[in-house]
């Protein structure tokens, strides 16, 4: 599923990129298309200038020479427009009659003869002319409008759609000069003004046509160029995706690895240590619950499940001779316990799925006041999920034993978590843990050593280093924990009298073979029951029921009677005395003793 997600992220991305190049390239081709649009206008704007400039000039000609004569013909009538102007019509010596052209006359006659000889139309037009065949029509008067309010204006052009084509319709304005006067009226003009004005038609047809064959091939190498760029990202994208879908597999198997390395961790933590596996689970379940309660979202609840059956993985870089010691720690000694957070926090923050549930972990430790550890943040500044996790942690650590403590009530544990709200917990949470946690049933759940394995951990602190049976520890922790269990209700309590004596004639040595071989006696004679050995020359026996030494010491009692060792054998019940230290248990030993004298 997740390589077809890269195949499709690959896919949409290549998509996006070739909409793009279409894009950027339609644009190009578009904008090149308007630009070839506009050269073309301004072919037929500069040929209509180059037309009407030397109409202009042949006008200038004309007037600068006060006209011209012609012969008087059918093409060529005297213009009964200019009989007020003196020696219109002239004879020559010869007989001849000639009639005087002006300008406008001239014009006229060459754009109705030779104005379709270029394709192209031209006019001469006046808001005030003296042939009223001159007279402007509706576009040359918006022409010659247009020049009377820009007189700095030289030309004017419209494009016009008809129906032989598109063409471009253009005009130049005609000033009043002096020679005009000759033949228009000086009162009703005056020079300078804009007599009138010359236009053309140019069709574009024929500048389409001359440059269409470039626009074509500008359009072959457009689409050449876009077909070789798609091209382009295609094989691009086909290679990034099997290189992404190759780093993706690499990435996948390391993470496979990881969590298999993370796996194997916790699968170790289990085997080494039953009660801090279970203290996991029984805290990812108060986890789920609190956090369900108070967010009633799945995806938060779920990630705090994952993170709290992980939260003290750290503690597999913790020395068993510190994590298992039943007494109080030194301060270099909590330093190094602490530091399981640290070792947590950098196992897991180094693979992306878990860094979310590394940082809820590295805060499991701290206070809502600020006194907490590693970094000693308060209220808010501790990530939500991991405030919930701290009274859950919290929780499993009093309601259930401890080989340095036994277990609180429900109740008990609730009402110290209140006792502590604002100070140690965020409010909020307790709120709901006390609310939801209250009816919670607590499957019992003790440090001590289940397995052959745990026992050889435990070994260190809990063991008898002579003779292998448990020490003071054991006992001290056991009866504290009895007190809730009930587990044992009687302590047989047997001391080897004069064990001092025969050490000082026999020598140190002699008297641990001594202790050893009777302690042995004891483990083969009671294989089911719990042997403890304290103040060295005391072995105490935990049980349910009374126990029958009637067969044991004759045997001990004969093999001790040649080392000059007497029995002194104490029963004492556990439960009516509410024996829950050594303490207490000695002074009942000693209170015995005093009376049996």
């Amino acid at each position: 599923m997740e390589e077809q997600a890269i195949v499709s992220a690959y896919r949409r991305s290549q998509w996006i990129k070739l909409i793009a190049w279409t894009a950027l390239v339609t644009i190009a081709a578009l904008f090149y298309h308007h630009e070839h649009s506009k050269e073309i206008i301004e072919l037929a704007k500069n040929t209509a200038k180059t037309a009407l400039n030397k109409d202009l000039a042949t006008r200038e000609w004309i007037i600068s020479h006060g006209g011209v004569y012609v012969p008087i013909n059918d093409r060529t009538p005297s213009s009964p427009w200019l009989s007020h102007v003196p020696e219109q019509d002239i004879q020559t010596p010869s007989k001849k009659s000639l009639t005087l052209m002006n300008s406008s006359y001239v014009l006229r006659q060459m754009m109705e003869s030779y104005g379709t000889l270029y394709g192209e139309k031209t006019r001469i037009s006046s808001l005030k002319p003296l042939n009223p065949g001159n007279m402007a029509n509706d576009w040359e008067k918006k022409a010659l409008r247009y020049f009377q309010t820009n007189p700095t204006k030289t030309y004017f052009y419209e494009l016009h759609q008809s129906n032989e084509g598109e063409y471009i319709r253009m005009m130049i304005p005609m000033f009043v000069e002096k020679s005009c006067l000759k033949c228009h009226n000086p009162l009703e003009n005056k020079i300078g003004d804009i007599r009138g004005g010359i236009s053309i038609s140019v069709p574009l047809k024929a500048f389409i046509d001359m440059t269409k064959q470039a626009l074509i091939n500008a359009y072959i190498w457009f689409t050449l160029i876009w077909l070789v760029v798609c091209a382009a990202i295609i094989a691009a994208s086909k290679a990034m995706e099997k290189k992404s879908i190759q780093l993706h597999a690499t990435e996948r198997e390391k993470i496979k690895n990881y969590q298999s390395m993370i796996s194997l961790i916790i699968d170790l933590i289990d085997k080494r240590d039953s009660y801090t596996a279970g203290h996991s689970q029984r805290v990812s379940h108060y986890c789920e619950i609190i956090t369900r309660a108070m967010y009633h979202d799945e995806s938060l609840v779920n990630k705090i499940k994952e993170a709290a059956v992980l939260h003290d993985v750290g503690k597999i870089a913790i020395p068993d001779s510190i994590l298992l010691k039943p007494e109080k720690l030194t301060p270099t000694e909590k330093e190094l316990i602490n530091y399981h957070l640290t070792a947590g926090y950098d196992l897991l923050s180094k693979v992306d799925m878990y860094k979310e549930l590394a940082e809820i972990i590295r805060y499991h430790h701290e206070r809502y006041d600020g006194a907490g550890y590693p970094q000693g943040v308060s209220g808010k500044q501790i990530p939500p999920l991991a405030r919930i996790m701290i009274v859950a942690d919290a929780f499993d650590a009093m309601t259930t034993d401890r080989i340095y403590k036994p277990r609180k009530s429900v109740d008990e544990a609730l009402k110290e978590l209140e006792l502590h709200k604002g100070s140690q917990f965020d409010p909020d949470v307790i709120d709901i843990a006390t609310a939801v946690l209250k009816d919670i049933t607590i499957n019992a759940a003790e440090q001590f050593p289940k397995t052959s394995l745990e026992e050889e951990r435990f070994a260190y602190y809990l063991k008898d280093q002579l003779t292998g049976l448990n020490n003071h520890w054991a006992l001290e922790s056991i009866l504290k924990i009895n007190q809730h269990t009930f587990e044992y209700r009687f302590a047989t309590v047997i001391t080897l009298e004069n064990l001092m004596v025969f050490n000082r004639a026999n020598g140190w040595h002699n008297g641990n073979i001594l202790i050893e071989t009777f302690s042995d006696l004891l483990k083969n004679r009671y294989q089911h029951y719990h042997i403890y050995r304290i103040f060295g020359d005391t072995f105490i026996i935990l049980s349910q029921e009374y126990l029958d030494l009637s067969a044991t010491i004759p045997i001990a009692t004969k093999f001790l009677e040649e080392k000059n060792i007497t029995l002194s054998i104490t029963v004492i019940h556990l439960i009516e005395e509410k024996i829950d230290s050594i303490n207490k248990l000695e002074e009942i030993i000693n209170s015995q003793q005093s009376s049996t004298l």
